[in-house]
């Protein structure tokens, strides 16, 4: 049996409250947020690491290349959460001393926030073992073919205006 995950709340300024729920059962209610980092890894040769989403239907933009994401779990910082997911979807450990927090969004429509983190650090693509529950492919992309991408519509749509906005300013 799979264990319970709680997901702290956190109120309309993000500060952490003293609720909690519990992942898939519970509905976050009006006023608070849950919290979730996307994170952009960039190599010194300024590409961008992007990651093919598996083709479950059941979850988000299925088949559509992204940034690694996770959700905080209850106790857990934003750079606590960027090193368990990477170990868990991408098989590697992070140097969370190199993340730096760029931005930091609310979505009230979906109760969430989420952190864009960007981590300039070579990877070996090599040395990656995808999860293949999240992700079925890796890669390292120029400015010009995350644009080809984009414009093709194979990057998911509700990242493009944070690749325009934050994440170009480091490639």
């Amino acid at each position: 049996m799979k264990e319970k995950e709680y997901w702290d709340l956190y109120d309309e300024n993000l500060k952490l409250t003293d609720k909690r729920v519990i992942r898939d059962e519970e509905e976050i209610p009006d006023g608070y947020y849950h919290l979730s980092v996307e994170i952009w890894i960039i190599n010194s040769k300024k590409e961008l690491l992007i990651l093919k989403s598996d083709y479950d239907y059941s979850k988000f933009f299925p088949g559509k290349w992204k940034c690694l994401t996770g959700n905080l779990m209850s106790g857990e910082n934003e750079y606590e959460c960027c090193n368990r997911n990477a170990k868990f979807k991408i098989g590697i450990p992070l140097n969370t001393d190199k993340i730096k927090v760029i931005g930091i969004h609310k979505k009230p429509k979906y109760h969430f926030a989420y952190y864009t983190c960007i981590l300039e650090d070579d990877i070996d693509i090599e040395s990656l073992n995808l999860n293949d529950n999240f992700y079925i492919n890796a890669k390292f992309v120029s400015k010009e073919e995350l644009n080809t991408m984009q414009n093709n519509g194979e990057i998911a749509y509700y990242l493009i205006e944070r690749i325009e906005n934050e994440v170009l300013d480091y490639m």
